[in-house]
């Protein structure tokens, strides 16, 4: 398939566009196509000294009623390393310090619909003493300290949904 020419903005926010491409495939048949393109974001896999992670329970706009538990997560700023967004995503979803910031690896957020990827970046969770924010969707996040037996329990009860958290979940297994 190739595109016909530029992508055009069907929809824009703050955070993400939705984009409309057209491409002709090998009949000369054309075809739109619409995907969300958003920057990249990070991922925190924030673990203790004594071995707990630092997870977050939240119940997310887009899935009412439901307290899900995933691992903290947010965008890159302009001019910001993918280590220097973890370290400040840490602390603001969940008031820990983090130090030693090593990235594990890139998922694809959503390949089918969106062109953006999450940044999976381990971090040394040192100490709990900053207040978490309290902007308007991270106000309802609770820290969680999670031993890695309990995570996995967490997993396989369905407390944990979040795709970028699932696979995390897996880099970490495949990292060991």
């Amino acid at each position: 398939m190739r595109a016909t020419g530029p992508a055009s903005v069907e929809y824009r926010n703050p955070w993400f566009r939705v984009r409309r491409q057209t491409y002709v495939d090998a009949l000369e048949r054309r075809h739109d196509y619409h995907y969300v393109d958003k920057a990249d974001s990070v991922l925190v896999v924030p673990r203790t000294e004594d071995d707990r992670y630092v997870m977050v329970e939240l119940e997310r706009p887009t899935f009412p009623g439901y307290r899900g538990t995933e691992f903290p997560q947010g965008g890159v700023e302009d001019g910001e390393t993918v280590e220097i967004a973890a370290l400040r995503e840490l602390v603001e979803e969940t008031g820990w310090v983090g130090g030693g910031a090593r990235r594990l690896g890139v998922v694809q957020e959503a390949a089918g619909f969106a062109n953006s990827s999450i940044h999976v970046v381990t971090v040394t969770a040192l100490r709990c003493e900053v207040p978490r924010s309290t902007e308007e969707f991270e106000a309802n996040r609770r820290p969680l300290l999670v031993r890695p037996g309990e995570m996995n329990e967490l997993v396989a009860t369905g407390a944990v949904r979040d795709a970028a958290t699932l696979a995390a979940c897996f880099l970490l297994l495949a990292h060991e």
